[in-house]
């Protein structure tokens, strides 16, 4: 039991299931730090990656599949807007519109080149992140496993010459997003433009969240430019 409390942190109220949640759940690199800021701007407490990293919620979440005992812990609890992963994962983002009915999901979509371009920023156009999570996420486990046959670390594997594939897989993940919410009520679920200066207006009407700050915020707006490579070596 100690070992339980100290993993999840006490559990929440039993009101918690009918408390307001915000999820976002555009891939990385799709302004989700704007999208925190600007939910913070409006009073809302935030769970940002260094909240998933501190709590292990992608472990727990992904991993270990715990994603009830996840909802009811007090960490979650303790926020109603969430950012970064582990709530772009279409399983996770299933779960969640049922186990809470409170819950509103946001998607703003990225012209792909300029997503493409912002991941590649972050780390000379190698993979980011937790190597195997990466390649879970994105259709490379191929590769991945292949890099350890040979003794190789997958951290090594290149983006920058696979932005087809990447393409794909971003497109895919908005396909599977809209399949999900087509048939859902509409206040449950917002989809818009990143560059749309509006967005936050008719986010608002949509979901009825009676926000009063909806001016508009971007950082990271300009990631540094960076050449494609050809697939293939």
């Amino acid at each position: 039991m100690r070992f339980t409390r100290l993993l999840f942190g006490s559990r929440g109220s039993s009101g918690d299931a009918g408390k307001l949640k915000i999820f976002y759940v555009s891939l990385q690199r799709c302004g989700t730090k704007s999208f925190g800021q600007f939910f913070r701007r409006n009073g809302f407490r935030v769970a940002s990656w260094g909240q998933t990293k501190n709590h292990s919620w992608n472990e727990i979440a992904l991993a270990q599949g715990k994603l009830q005992q996840l909802v009811e812990s007090g960490p979650f609890n303790a926020f109603s807007v969430f950012e970064d992963g582990p709530w772009f994962e279409i399983s996770v983002i299933k779960f969640l519109y049922w186990a809470l009915p409170n819950s509103r999901f946001i998607y703003f979509h990225r012209p792909v080149q300029d997503w493409f371009k912002s991941m590649l920023s972050l780390n000379q156009g190698l993979i980011i992140g937790d190597p195997k999570r990466h390649c879970l996420t994105y259709e490379r486990l191929g590769e991945y496993y292949e890099a350890l046959a040979a003794g190789r670390s997958p951290s090594e594997l290149r983006m920058d010459d696979h932005f087809e594939h990447y393409k794909v897989q971003f497109e895919n993940h908005a396909l599977r997003i809209k399949a999900f919410f087509e048939d859902k009520p509409s206040n449950r679920f917002f989809i818009g433009d990143l560059y749309d200066t509006d967005k936050w207006l008719k986010l608002n009407e949509q979901l009825g969240l009676n926000l009063k700050d909806l001016s508009d915020v971007h950082i990271h707006k300009s990631p540094k430019q960076r050449p494609l490579r050809k697939a293939g070596r």
